[in-house]
C-alpha cells in the first residue's frame, strides 16, 4: 500500500531511563491540535505534581520516534500511523511493539483537509491526479494518509515535502497544486489562512476500511463557507513502554478525573473524546482496568470526573 515514503529510521538501542521529571510530550507543530492539546494535558497534570515540558515536532510519525528512540516519554499521535509502526517494528526486530511504547488512551478522530487553492478547477480528489502535493515534512502522520489516499483512490501524486507554513505559500504562488493535513478541526493553524478552499474526499468503500467518515464544516473556519466531505482517523496517546505503571495510572486517573474541566476550558477536540472508550487489545493494561473501574462506578450512579488525585 505505502510506496516508500515513510521510512523506519528507528534503530534496536537500550535506553536507561529513570523518567525524571520532567516528563516530556511530543506536541506536535505549533498551532496544531496536537499542541493544544499536550498543553491541556500539562495543565491538568500538573495538579497531580507531574511537571511535563511539550516538545513540539513535525507530526504523528516523528512523536512515535521520539517515544521508540527515548527522546520523550509521552506523543500524541495517528492510530494508522502506529499501526504501520507497529508492522514495521515486527518486522524488523521481530518483536511487539509494546516494549517501546504503548497506547494510554484514546483521544479524537482527526479530519483529513485536503486544501487548493481558491481559483482553482479543482473540486475532489481525483482532479488531483499527477499533481504536486504537499503533505508536511518528510514521514509526519499527513504523509501516511497522503500515501493511503493515493493508493485508495488509485491517484498519483508528485509528493513535495515542506513546513506547513512554507506550503500554504507555496500554494499561493502556485508551486504546489495542494496541501493535505491530517489535523482535528478547528485547528488554529488554519483560522488564517486566505484565498484557498478545501475540497472534498468522495465516499471511498476501501477509505470506508479504516477511516472514519466525516464532514468539515462553514463554523470550523471563517474562510469556509461549505460543507466538505472527508474521513476522519482516531488519534492515541502513546506513552514510553518502560513508564511504570503507577505513573502510567496517575496520567489516565488525570485525564478521567478532568473531562468536565477539559470539555469546558480545553481545545474543542475534547469534547469528541469517549472517555469510557479504550481498545482492547493493543491499550496498556493498567489504562483498560482504570477506564473499566470508571464504568462501573457510572453504573452506581457516581462518577470519576471531578476526583482528587493524591500526590
Amino acid at each position: 500500500m505505502f510506496r516508500g515514503v515513510i521510512s523506519l529510521s528507528f534503530s534496536l538501542i537500550i535506553v536507561i531511563s529513570f523518567h525524571a521529571f520532567p516528563l516530556s510530550i511530543s506536541g506536535g507543530i505549533e498551532g496544531g491540535t496536537y499542541n493544544s492539546i499536550a498543553r491541556d494535558l500539562q495543565k491538568i497534570l500538573s495538579k497531580a505534581g507531574i511537571n511535563m515540558r511539550v516538545i513540539s515536532t513535525a507530526g504523528a510519525w516523528q512523536n512515535i520516534l521520539n517515544v521508540i528512540e527515548g527522546k520523550t516519554d509521552l506523543a500524541i499521535t495517528q492510530l494508522d500511523a502506529y499501526v504501520l509502526a507497529s508492522y514495521l517494528y515486527k518486522k524488523k526486530f521481530n518483536k511487539d511493539i509494546s516494549e517501546k511504547l504503548q497506547i494510554i488512551f484514546k483521544l479524537y478522530p482527526e479530519e483529513i483537509h485536503v486544501l487548493t487553492r481558491k481559483n482553482a478547477r479543482i473540486s475532489n480528489v481525483y482532479d488531483l491526479n499527477n499533481k504536486y502535493v504537499s503533505c508536511g515534512e518528510k514521514n509526519s502522520g499527513s504523509c501516511i494518509t497522503a500515501e493511503m489516499i493515493s493508493s485508495l483512490y488509485n491517484i498519483k501524486f508528485t509528493m513535495i515535502y515542506m513546513p506547513f507554513k512554507q506550503a500554504i505559500q507555496a500554494l499561493i504562488d502556485g508551486k504546489v497544486d495542494a496541501i493535505i493535513l491530517t489535523v482535528g478541526k478547528p485547528a488554529s493553524l488554519l483560522n488564517e489562512v486566505r484565498d484557498v478552499k478545501l475540497i472534498n474526499l468522495p465516499k471511498n468503500s476501501e477509505m470506508d476500511k479504516y477511516f472514519i467518515r466525516t464532514t468539515i464544516d462553514p463554523q470550523d473556519y471563517p474562510w469556509n463557507s461549505d460543507t466538505i466531505g472527508t474521513y476522519a482517523i482516531p488519534s492515541i496517546l502513546i506513552a514510553d513502554g518502560t513508564l511504570n505503571n503507577k505513573m502510567i495510572g496517575k496520567i489516565v486517573l488525570s485525564i478521567l478525573s478532568h473531562e468536565s474541566f477539559l470539555k469546558a476550558n480545553g481545545h474543542p477536540k475534547w469534547k469528541e473524546v469517549g472517555f469510557s472508550s479504550f481498545y482492547v487489545d493493543i491499550m496498556h493494561p493498567i489504562a483498560i482496568k482504570l477506564i473499566k473501574v470508571c464504568i462501573e462506578v457510572q453504573n452506581f450512579g457516581f462518577t470519576c470526573d471531578g476526583m482528587k488525585v493524591q500526590r
